[in-house]
């Protein structure tokens, strides 16, 4: 997957209405596919945009709205019965996200 293909599913996935990040917070689950899939697209980011200095507000917006909305995942999945099924896709997505944020500019050399 090319970095193109990864940032076109993130935001897809994150973005729209019937994305998988968008389901999962409202505490339904979407799939195991399709989260795996979203996670490994944020990988891809990652890896891929290393050595950027900066990030774009295309990679940023959908992993802030991953972080933002986390938590909502977890309290609507437990209102919806589904928090046990659903709990660990939540935190490894939130997980891919913050290290896409946090790694990417993590071997620039200091100032």
């Amino acid at each position: 997957m090319t970095v193109e293909e990864a940032l076109k599913l993130v935001q897809r996935e994150t973005l729209e209405s019937d994305g998988a990040y968008t389901i999962l917070r409202l505490g339904k689950n979407p799939g195991p596919e399709r989260i795996a899939a979203l996670q490994q697209s944020l990988m891809v980011l990652e890896s891929g945009l290393k050595e950027k200095e900066s990030l774009p507000r295309s990679v940023v917006e959908p992993c802030a709205l991953i972080l933002h909305f986390a938590d909502q995942a977890l309290q609507n999945a437990e209102e919806t019965g589904l928090l046990e099924e659903i709990r660990m896709h939540v935190i490894w997505t939130k997980q891919a996200a913050f290290n896409l944020l946090t790694r990417a500019t993590s071997s620039l050399p200091e100032d």
